[in-house]
């Protein structure tokens, strides 16, 4: 059996050798086919990012319940259109994206799930693709947000604590990537996330201290290897290197340094030459 998209899956199994039982206890049926399974099958994971959630909104002037202020982005960061029709939030909320033009998001874009959609869209003027509300709350103390496909399969799983940035939790900034383009491994725990640049996050925006992308650039020359990447806003950055990175606690750390104050081009020049070495960068 095989499939060409992701797919739900209605199964029964087939007992030809089954007998019902009998007696006063046991109902007077008999089927050679078991009950129904259905799970989701995946081939091709959805490009779509959890980018930004603010679950502990600052009190606001003029908003007599702060956690209306609540919202959570989606990010599509492929080449083109996807049809988010189906798509389901679970864990703390409950939100299933409806269908028509709110559900297609374009290249590169953003859509913003909020708990109340014409408060947050009153607050930030221009705010593009907005829906909901969503049911349910993001919780103060922490939570579990699962980003699902129209067909039940998973796609991004967060659990969240209230002890990941102390400004994200209550003092008005939201919860965004480390950097742009992390994938969901990256965003499956703390060290993937930080606190938005200001007060109320950016939602349906680029977050003003994110970068395109930290993956490093490898130049070989004759002084050595340039570990080359770009940095931002004076963050620090490790560099580390391995000769087989298969082997279990082999990466050592070649040092650290931290990035200009606006973004910009970082470097490492590692001077050991005439072998095959793998590196990787982290913050810290």
């Amino acid at each position: 059996m095989s499939f060409e998209t992701n797919s739900l899956l209605t199964l029964r199994t087939y007992f030809p050798n089954h007998r019902g039982l009998t007696g006063p206890n046991n109902p007077p049926l008999r089927s050679l086919w078991s009950g129904i399974v259905r799970f989701p099958a995946t081939v091709v994971a959805p490009p779509i990012r959890l980018t930004e959630v603010h679950f502990n909104p600052a009190p606001a002037v003029g908003v007599a319940e702060e956690q209306d202020l609540e919202f959570l982005e989606l990010h599509n960061p492929s080449p083109i259109e996807f049809d988010l029709a189906g798509f389901r939030l679970r864990g703390g909320i409950q939100f299933e994206c409806p269908t028509g033009a709110v559900s297609r998001l374009p290249a590169g874009g953003r859509m913003i799930v909020a708990k109340n959609p014409a408060l947050l869209a009153a607050r930030h003027p221009g705010l593009g693709a907005v829906t909901g509300p969503y049911a349910g709350r993001l919780s103060n103390d922490g939570d579990r947000i699962e980003l699902q496909g129209r067909f039940g399969e998973a796609v991004q799983l967060l659990e969240y604590g209230d002890d990941w940035d102390r400004e994200a939790d209550g003092a008005g900034h939201s919860l965004v990537p480390v950097y742009e383009g992390a994938t969901a491994a990256v965003l499956a725990s703390q060290t993937g996330w930080r606190r938005s640049a200001f007060r109320g996050g950016s939602p349906g925006l680029l977050d003003a201290a994110s970068i395109p992308d930290m993956a490093p650039a490898v130049i070989t020359g004759a002084e050595g290897t340039r570990v080359r990447f770009t940095g931002a806003l004076g963050r620090v950055y490790s560099v580390w290197v391995n000769d087989d990175p298969l082997a279990p606690g082999g990466w050592g750390k070649l040092g650290s340094l931290t990035a200009p104050a606006a973004p910009g081009r970082v470097e490492w020049l590692d001077p050991e030459r005439g072998s095959a070495r793998f590196y990787r960068v982290t913050t810290p």
